[in-house]
């Protein structure tokens, strides 16, 4: 494989087609990072959201053998992506070094540094897959133990007729109502009707008939 960086002789349209290439590859480049990092993260946050609202008693073994494993691909691809981003710092030193005749120039662009900015993109990627992954078993184990489980039967309990005040009185359970007070008597009547116990009415004298004398006998 010839490096374009070190060819001698090359024409304006391949170093203008190399400058293209190069502006390609670093937005390339800045995209994957941006979208490995989102994937990643999102898909943490979103499992922590399922584990809180959908499955919050998630099954055992999908807890140790989905989950976790999940989220440790996960954190691993958010490191990955990290530690790309300082090979590739480093390696453009490396070449900045090389042109200013610091560093001799060695066969490949950015030297050792670029090889392993290579192996952590990669192995972002590979993470990220695998995490999001095993996040889809974890959700679709659990939706799916949970449809199955039987749902608890519901216990009504008898409904009690309300009772009538009237029904309460009579049981005993009331308060019977008291007499009304004496403001409320009709005025009309004359006074102490009806507080006073009234008088028997005397009976009418006997009349006795007059006895006869000698003389109305004459």
């Amino acid at each position: 494989m010839i490096d374009l960086d070190h060819v001698e002789e090359k024409t304006d349209a391949d170093a203008t087609y190399q400058q293209l290439l190069e502006e390609c590859e670093s937005q390339a480049s800045a995209d994957f990072d941006k979208t490995t990092v989102t994937l990643a993260g999102g898909a943490l946050g979103v499992s922590m959201a399922f584990l809180k609202d959908i499955a919050p008693e998630p099954l055992p073994w999908s807890v140790w053998w989905l989950l976790a494993p999940a989220w440790g691909f996960l954190v691993l691809s958010l490191l990955s992506i990290f530690c790309s981003q300082m090979t590739s710092m480093e390696s453009m030193r490396h070449e900045l070094q090389c042109l200013k005749g610091l560093r001799k120039p060695g066969a490949l662009a950015g030297g050792g540094w670029r090889t392993w900015t290579y192996r952590f993109n990669y192995t972002a990627l590979v993470t990220c897959v695998l995490g999001i992954g095993l996040l889809s078993a974890f959700a679709i184990v659990n939706i799916g133990s949970r449809s199955e489980m039987p749902k608890p039967p519901t216990t009504q309990t008898p409904s009690v007729p309300p009772q009538t005040p009237a029904a309460d009185q009579q049981r005993g359970r009331v308060t019977p109502d008291r007499p009304p007070p004496l403001s409320s008597i009709d005025p009309s009547r004359p006074p102490g009707a009806g507080r006073v116990t009234p008088d028997r009415p005397t009976a009418a004298p006997a009349t006795v008939p007059p006895t006869p004398t000698p003389s109305d006998e004459k």
